[in-house]
């Protein structure tokens, strides 16, 4: 029988994993343990945020790509994975562009109970040339 500490720390592990993936894919993953912690909580989303980022990454190519865990400060207790997606230019079609991405995931990340919002902040990036 494997105890519940040993299926915690199994699964501490794939969603570290699961997280160096997304790093792999040039996306920095800001505040790890808040975004681990996040996964935990919801540990069918770690395939998920996988997965949505190689899209987003593949769509969004030009973009500086930053995954981090949001607690709202005027919604108590919601809180959810954010990945910002920040351009050098933004052109006027960039939240078209982002919906548009975000239609190739949003009907599967719908049946999870936790969350992941693709958005940006309209800073530029500091990507270097």
């Amino acid at each position: 029988m494997i105890d519940k500490a040993t299926s915690l720390s199994s699964l501490s592990l794939k969603i570290r994993e699961a997280i160096g993936e997304v790093q792999a894919l040039g996306i920095h993953v800001e505040n790890e343990d808040a975004v681990v912690q996040y996964l935990l909580r919801y540990p069918e989303m770690a395939s998920l945020v996988v997965k949505t980022c190689r899209i987003v990454r593949e769509n969004l190519d030009d973009a500086q790509l930053t995954l981090t865990h949001y607690i709202d400060p005027e919604i108590e207790g919601y809180d959810y994975l954010l990945l910002k997606a920040r351009f050098e230019e933004y052109a006027s079609d960039i939240l078209d562009r982002i919906e548009q991405v975000e239609s190739l995931y949003l009907d599967e990340l719908a049946q999870q109970q936790g969350w992941l919002l693709l958005t940006t902040d309209f800073v530029q990036s500091n990507r270097l040339s």
